[in-house]
């Protein structure tokens, strides 16, 4: 899903998230939105805290 908004290049657009959001929540039962909107807050997190690559470890001797 990440790599999906970032090629729709909805990243900085809170509100295009919002919109996909609500239609996310709509097209699907009251079941799911729970797991819909953690995943959505994930998202959210990742497109705006990305990950630092791990520093390199020294060889061990």
């Amino acid at each position: 899903m990440v790599e999906m908004i970032a090629s729709k290049r909805m990243v900085g657009r809170p509100e295009e998230l919002e919109t996909l959001l609500a239609c996310y929540l709509s097209l699907n039962a009251d079941e799911h939105h729970d797991c819909i909107v953690k995943v959505f807050r994930q998202v959210w997190f990742e497109l705006n805290h990305p990950a630092r690559p791990a520093a390199p470890q020294p060889p061990r001797g």
